[in-house]
């Protein structure tokens, strides 16, 4: 067996982490501060669970206790935590925190940041206003509608969609209380697919693998989280996230969320940091990020595989919340009922993880009621 890879964290990207890392023939471990259905999975080798937030003192005691040789971390804010305690973790343990350095994760972690460094290099990017700067600026001037983002977030948390500078002036201080520090952004038609595009730079700034994911379905309706999408190639895409990595000196993995407006031009969203939920969607095309990232970090030389894109990759839990709240739930393209085929496969896991499969469905069922003579989702 190869050496031990601690999973930093939870959800669906731990559970397609864990499954890829198995599959290579790494002894898997999981630390998270709650429990979720990640935990089910039976490609770990050793499960932790904290009562509260993670902290240093304990990734270290789990790393000597388990002889960790590489530490992934599952969120944002795990990996500004590694990446700020880097060289301390791999003095007093040998083992390596797989993170992009501090001052590059900084960068891409914080949206706001990452806009303005779009903005000075030019880079596609939404027209982008800071909290700070709006009083400064007019609000009645500001393009409606657009979006309230804050500049640290997971996913579609915090982010609201504006109308007229009335509604601006009263949620923005709503938004600010519970996610802190916030930027406006232009609204860019939410009808159109956008694109996840995950990539790794190695040490020697060389692109070695890519996968990208075009998002067909998502919930919320008006911009959230993959519930269907399909892999394809574009090298336009790769060249692009790939000029961006370059400038901020960014080694490691790293996944791009992209809109295309109405005039067919990208736009850089974001950039997280660490591997998504929907990893899987490189995994079933052929591409295995957690190996390249594991490899990379112990000197072992992994091949992250060859890509073949065309796969289909469905969340089936946000796909039946997409379903009660799409007026196009009957006309959809691909079917909402097509469940079968080759090239489709299954975010939660699929069969080959079915525990954490169907915890997974059943934590969005669960979230479902009937009001009113309708199927809805809970408050």
């Amino acid at each position: 067996m190869k050496p031990t890879v601690l999973i930093l964290g939870g959800g669906l990207q731990a559970v397609s982490t864990a499954r890829s890392l198995k599959e290579r023939g790494y002894r898997i471990g999981l630390l998270s501060s709650h429990k979720d259905y990640s935990c089910k999975s039976s490609a770990l080798d050793f499960v932790n669970i904290l009562s509260s937030a993670f902290d240093i003192k304990t990734i270290l005691n789990i790393i000597r206790q388990e002889n960790v040789k590489v530490v992934i971390p599952m969120s944002d804010k795990g990996a500004l935590l590694l990446s700020s305690y880097k060289q301390a973790i791999l003095a007093q343990t040998g083992c390596v925190a797989a993170v992009p350095d501090y001052e590059a994760i900084d960068i891409a972690a914080d949206k706001l940041k990452l806009m303005e460094l779009c903005r000075i290099h030019g880079f596609p990017h939404p027209l982008t206003v800071s909290d700070s700067a709006l009083s400064s600026c007019n609000p009645d001037k500001l393009p409606y509608p657009l979006l309230i983002k804050p500049n640290h977030s997971v996913g579609a948390r915090g982010i609201l969609k504006i109308n007229n500078p009335q509604e601006l002036m009263r949620r923005l201080p709503e938004i600010q209380a519970k996610f802190g520090e916030c930027h406006l952004q232009e609204y860019i038609d939410g009808n159109l697919p956008y694109y996840n595009v995950m990539i790794y730079r190695d040490k020697n700034g060389e692109i070695t693998n890519s996968a990208i994911l075009e998002i067909i379905r998502f919930y919320p309706l008006n911009g959230g989280s993959s519930s269907l999408c399909k892999t394809i190639d574009s090298p336009e895409l790769i060249d692009l996230c790939s000029r961006v990595l370059e400038k901020i000196d960014y080694h490691g993995f790293a996944d791009f969320d992209i809109l295309k407006n109405t005039l067919g031009e990208y736009k850089i969203i974001e950039i997280n940091p660490r591997v998504p939920a929907s990893l899987r969607g490189a995994a079933v095309s052929g591409v295995n990020f957690p190996a390249i990232i594991a490899g990379e970090a112990l000197n072992i030389n992994e091949s992250g595989g060859i890509y073949r894109p065309g796969k289909t990759l469905r969340y089936l839990g946000l796909d039946v919340m997409w379903f009660l709240s799409s007026a196009n739930r009957w006309s959809a393209s691909p079917s909402w009922f097509r469940f079968f085929s080759k090239d489709i496969f299954y975010q939660e896991g699929g069969w080959k993880d079915w525990k954490p499969m169907l915890a997974a469905l059943w934590s969005n069922v669960d979230k479902i009621e009937f009001k009113n003579g309708k199927l809805r989702k809970k408050d």
